[in-house]
C-alpha cells in the first residue's frame, strides 16, 4: 500500500521563538502564516451606476493591525516615489500569495504566476479588492463561510444563528431604503 500525501497545512508558529531560527546568521525562519481561500470582492461597473460583485479567494500573509499599517503606508511611500502597480517590489504584490475564482477570457481559470500577479495588481478594482479583504481580516470583520449548527437545531446561546442575524440585516437595510 503506498503511502499517503500529506496535504501541506500552513503552521501557527506563534509560540516558536523566532531567535530560535536565526543562530548563526545563515536562515531566517518567517512565522507569520498565510491566510489561504479568503473572501475577496471585485464590484464590477456594468452602467447606470449600478455594480456586480464577483466573489474570488486569496491567499495572503496574515497581518495584524500594526502590520496592516505599516502596509498601507508603504504603498503610499511606493505610489509617491513613482512605483509602478504589480512590479516586485510594489507593497502588495508580497503580500498576494495565491489566488481562485478567476478566469482568463476563453482560457478557463487563470493560474498563479508572477507575471498574472503583475497584471491583476495593475487593475485597480483588483487592488482595492484585496486591500478591502486584508482589512475585513485584519479587523475581523468577515464571517465565516459556514456555520455549523447546534444539534438541537436551536440558535447558540448569547445570540441569534446567521439566518436571524441577516434576516434582521434585510429588515434593518428595508427600513432605510
Amino acid at each position: 500500500m503506498a503511502p499517503r500525501k500529506q496535504k501541506h497545512e500552513d503552521i501557527d508558529a506563534s509560540d516558536i521563538p523566532l531567535d530560535a531560527f536565526e543562530e548563526g546568521g545563515l536562515f531566517v525562519f518567517d512565522a507569520r502564516p498565510v491566510v489561504r481561500n479568503w473572501p475577496a470582492r471585485i464590484r464590477v461597473p456594468i452602467g447606470d451606476g449600478q455594480f456586480q460583485t464577483h466573489e474570488i479567494r486569496i491567499d495572503v500573509d496574515y497581518l495584524d493591525m500594526d502590520a496592516y499599517m505599516q502596509l498601507q503606508q508603504d504603498m503610499t511611500d511606493y505610489a509617491a516615489k513613482g512605483g509602478k502597480h504589480g512590479d516586485a517590489a510594489d507593497p502588495l504584490y508580497k503580500h498576494l500569495k495565491g489566488w481562485s475564482g478567476i478566469a482568463a477570457q476563453g482560457k478557463g481559470a487563470l493560474g498563479y504566476s508572477d507575471a498574472a500577479k503583475s497584471q491583476l495588481l495593475r487593475d485597480p478594482r483588483i487592488r482595492g479588492a484585496v486591500m478591502e479583504a486584508t482589512a475585513r481580516m485584519v479587523l475581523g470583520i468577515e464571517e465565516k463561510n459556514s456555520e455549523t449548527p447546534p444539534e438541537d437545531g436551536q440558535p447558540q446561546a448569547g445570540g441569534p444563528n446567521r439566518a436571524a442575524r441577516r434576516a434582521a440585516e434585510a429588515k434593518t437595510r428595508k427600513a432605510t431604503e
